[in-house]
């Protein structure tokens, strides 16, 4: 069995909002919400693969993120995914977002208006559903 690693950032505003992005209806979770992030590729730190991502996916540039948590699951094609989740902080205009082709829609939300108002991909729910569990927002 296959073992990958996927990177995301949990980007929190001034405002104490998070960034969500929505998925194109084409791509696998089409539709669903998520949360910006994305594979590691070979030779990078998962720090450099959240970065990376961010940039391709929102066009945000982003420093010092924080290791919040994890969450491992079965994925596609008999492969077992572990899923990093990392904090960030982001001062700049929340209009500067600009999407890649991957994504849809973008809203920036508390938590709970996340999972109140937002269909997500399974890990995208269990990282979420994991931080407020253990009290990170």
């Amino acid at each position: 069995m296959e073992h990958r690693v996927s990177v995301w950032a949990l980007i929190q505003n001034a405002e104490g909002n998070y960034l969500f992005t929505r998925r194109h209806p084409g791509d696998d979770f089409g539709g669903c919400w998520d949360i910006p992030g994305g594979r590691m590729q070979e030779g990078e730190q998962p720090i450099e693969t959240v970065l990376r991502e961010v940039r391709e996916e929102v066009s945000l540039r982003l420093a010092h993120g924080k290791l919040l948590t994890a969450v491992s699951e079965q994925g596609h094609h008999d492969t077992w995914v572990t899923f990093l989740l990392y904090a960030f902080q982001f001062f700049g205009d929340p209009n500067d977002v600009h999407l890649d082709d991957d994504h849809t829609d973008y809203r920036w939300l508390t938590v709970q208006e996340a999972r109140r108002e937002c269909e997500f991909a399974s890990a995208a729910k269990k990282l979420i559903d994991q931080l407020v569990n253990e009290g990170y927002v």
